[in-house]
């Protein structure tokens, strides 16, 4: 058993039952039955035999199910790879304006500085480290620095420490392990900091409710418009369920009218704008503003119906998955009632014929956590689908030159 634990983790692995008291059942029935003790306790786990024998036609089939049926297991046994889009193909990375957390933040704390000249905090940063020191103010340390552990809050005259560098995190932590009680001098800069979320709310402060900024790109060509919106479409329990960002671009016409595009993603819309290289401030509103703020109610309504087109379409390609995940549960469901009856069966002794207590409550009580687990697929099953209009929020307009 400590060499099983050493290599597998789990002792529990070898019957494939998990259950000390199912495990003392299953091989005293066996030695009584005059099995040999290294059938009992085979070289490879017997869950993955279970399984292998279980689609088999053998009449010995009772033998195979006393040794439990995995859901795991039986979960991981995958189609055949042909077909299936490659990993490198099927995954991509989210564009983003910034090449890392400490570009962004530096470009954040210069743009709060800048719209709040009298802020009560100070920064500084390191470019060679790609570190920032900060002094917070008090709408951080109030309603924020809370969350964070005790160990964690510097004191008031000193500075909170980021760094994106992970190395340097590791070698602040290991020099925090040499002494009782102490937290590393270094945090890491990332979106998960308390500070980053101080630094995200300052810069959406800057807009009022249902507001969002009017970006002048010449780019995109002469009376063209491209709005920018983050949608995200929920279920019924109101998780999120799809998320994206995306561009509609559009052509103004004269009259106030509009030729509206097919809905592009993210990366495109920022090369049609031509965000990503730059974009100078000519200070100066639109000349056709009014239209486009007219034209907000058709662009939110083409906005969703691009939401629950992109879902659908996403939902087709999980459905596969889905159906052949269902087939397997209910198959394991069906396997384990029928491992369960059959040692409900051989469990029976004596004239009376009956199952003793202590056998059929520990049935009874697998029972229920096999109905369980197979209310908890369904369950899952129906939070995949939508419920509701998504919710979509306009983040900017880009408008091009105009005639």
């Amino acid at each position: 058993e400590e060499q099983v634990h050493k290599q597998l983790g789990e002792a529990g692995v070898v019957l494939g039952l998990y259950d000390a008291d199912r495990e003392e059942e299953f091989l005293t029935e066996g030695l009584a039955a005059g099995r040999n003790p290294d059938e009992l306790l085979p070289d490879k786990p017997m869950v993955s035999q279970a399984v292998a024998t279980s689609d088999s036609d053998d009449d010995d089939e009772e033998d195979d199910l006393a040794a439990g049926i995995n859901l795991f297991d039986l979960l991981a046994q995958g189609d055949s790879d042909e077909g299936r889009e490659p990993v490198s193909e099927a995954t991509a990375t989210a564009p983003s304006l910034y090449s890392d957390d400490y570009g962004f933040s530096v470009q954040a704390l210069r743009q709060i500085n800048e719209a709040n000249p009298n802020a009560d905090f100070h920064w500084e940063r390191n470019e060679k480290r790609r570190a920032i020191e900060i002094w917070p103010p008090e709408s951080f340390t109030r309603w924020r620095q809370p969350f964070l552990p005790d160990e964690a809050v510097p004191n008031p005259a000193q500075s909170y420490k980021l760094v994106a560098d992970t190395s340097v995190i590791f070698d602040s932590m290991a020099k925090a392990r040499e002494t009782q009680g102490k937290w590393p001098e270094w945090q890491l800069l990332w979106e998960q900091h308390p500070i980053f979320d101080w630094m995200l709310s300052s810069l959406a402060a800057a807009y009022a409710r249902n507001e969002a900024p009017c970006i002048r790109a010449t780019a995109l060509g002469a009376n063209r418009a491209l709005f920018v919106f983050q949608a995200v479409l929920s279920n019924k329990g109101g998780d999120p369920i799809h998320t994206g960002w995306f561009g509609i671009p559009l052509r103004l016409e004269s009259g106030g009218g509009a030729v509206f595009e097919d809905a592009v993603p993210m990366a495109d819309a920022l090369e049609m704008s031509g965000f990503e290289e730059g974009i100078a401030n000519v200070g100066a509103e639109p000349a056709r503003m009014g239209e486009l703020q007219s034209l907000i109610p058709k662009v939110v309504g083409r906005s969703r119906e691009h939401v629950a087109q992109s879902y659908q379409e996403s939902l087709k390609a999980i459905r596969k998955d889905v159906r052949t995940a269902a087939r397997r549960v209910e198959a394991w469901k069906t396997k384990s009632l029928e491992s369960l009856a059959a040692r409900e069966l051989r469990s029976q002794s004596g004239k009376s014929g009956k199952t003793s207590a202590r056998v059929a409550k520990k049935v009874a009580d697998e029972r229920r956590e096999v109905e369980q687990v197979h209310r908890d697929h369904a369950r899952w099953l129906a939070s995949l689908q939508d419920h509701g209009e998504p919710y979509v929020r306009l983040c900017a307009v880009f408008v091009g030159d105009e005639s």
